[in-house]
Parts: structure tokens; sequence; C-alpha cells
């Protein structure tokens, strides 16, 4: 299958909005520590990766999603996800061209790679992708992206971003998981349609989103079982 919707989006959303859902989200969290039950967290992922969007995936300056705010934001080990059906880019959004750098300079950029490494799989090249936001104070919309690629040319995706991003997907189909039995994860499986706007739940893709030391880590890929167990290899 065509897997260009993982790569297309390297937009980021209107800046005061992003600043309007933070002040937002740390209200509501003042005020209740919401934890999702693993059903109602059937939350899924999406794609489009949430796209860097996913990454980066902040958020979307649309009135009708922010009044219901309250209702669609689930919290999962300090990652916020946002449920809507409004494809996060349909509004003002600002494109981001990413800078390549040596993949051997990727720990002293605090981009930990992992351990594991599913058989078959090396890194697409030797390189990864940064991403940074003009205008944002002290990085905080920045984000990295290493690409892995396996013998039958199936594609994993690594992006590393400031927790505070938002993760926006499309259907209530997230599933909270454990990593070593201890660390929570939001897991959901299909993304964004950059063609028609809308989440596409069939996309065989899935996304394993976490927080890990103050930074937001997603891994996307057809296997879902390979993305935990590279997740898992970040821990000791």
């Amino acid at each position: 299958m065509n897997d260009n919707f993982m790569y297309s989006l390297r937009q980021h959303p209107d800046k005061n909005f992003s600043t309007q859902l933070k002040n937002r989200l740390d209200e509501r969290t003042l005020k209740q520590a919401p934890k999702p039950a693993i059903r109602r967290a059937g939350l899924a992922f999406g794609f489009s990766m949430v796209l860097v969007i996913a990454v980066i995936s902040m958020v979307l300056a649309v009135p009708s999603v922010r009044a219901k705010l309250q209702d669609l934001v689930i919290n999962i080990g300090g990652q916020g996800f946002l449920v809507s059906n409004e494809h996060p880019l349909t509004y003002q959004a600002t494109t981001v061209q990413p800078v390549a750098i040596p993949i051997e300079q990727a720990a002293e950029n605090g981009v930990i790679l992992p351990t594991y490494m599913p058989e078959g799989f090396s890194l697409e090249q030797d390189q990864y992708l940064f991403y940074h936001v003009e205008d944002s104070p002290e990085g905080k919309g920045d984000w990295a992206e290493v690409k892995w690629v396996g013998p039958e040319y199936e594609k994993i995706v690594m992006i590393v971003s400031d927790s505070e991003n938002i993760k926006v997907v499309g259907t209530e189909s997230l599933e909270e998981i454990s990593l070593k039995g201890i660390y929570p994860a939001g897991l959901y499986k299909g993304g964004w349609d950059n063609d028609s706007f809308a989440w596409n739940p069939t996309i065989p893709f899935y996304s394993l989103v976490f927080v890990k030391d103050g930074k937001s880590i997603s891994f996307i890929g057809p296997d879902p079982q390979k993305l935990i167990l590279m997740a898992e290899s970040l821990y000791p």
C-alpha cells in the first residue's frame, strides 16, 4: 500500500491556537487528572501521523473542536490525545523544511535510538531529519524523525518531539498499554487521508506513542509487536 500519508505532512499548526490549547489543557489537568479507561481509551491514533503533526500534530484551529475539548482530550502517561473529526491541517499551518543530521550525532542531540531492531531492518539513510519551527520558544515545537526499512521495504518511523505536543486522532480506538508492564503508552491503528481530509481506520499502520524523559516518542509501522519491542528497548 502507498504509505505517502506517513510523510506528506510536514506542517505546524497555527501558533496562537496551539498556545490556547496548551492553556486549556493545563487548566483541565489542575481540575482533574484523568486516567482514561482502557476501553474508552479505545482511542486510536492516527497516522498521518498524526502525523508529525503527529508529530506534531498539535492541534486544530476549529471553534467546534475547541468547544468540545473537555470531552475529547485524553491523557495517557503525560501524553495528550485530541480526538476530532477535523483533519489537523484543514486550517492555518506553516510548512517546515527538515535538516538532515548524521545519525552519529543523534544521541548528543537528545535523540536516543532503540537498542532492539527487528530482523532485517536497517536505517533508510545514515541520518535523521530535524524539523525546526520558527518563533517557537525553547524549541517547543521542534521534532526529529528517524526511519528504518525492512527486507520487504516496509518502514518503521520514530518521531521525537516535546511532550507538550498533542496528538490529533480521528477515532475512538486508542488503546492504553504498558511497556515492560510499567510505562503507559497509547497504541492505535489508522491515520489521516491527506486526499480526502478524513480519518481512515483501515490504513494498515499502527502508532505507539508515549512520554519518556520529557519527550514525546512515537513509533509508527505495520507490526505493533515490533513497535512495542523497539520502544521497550529504550528503557533499562
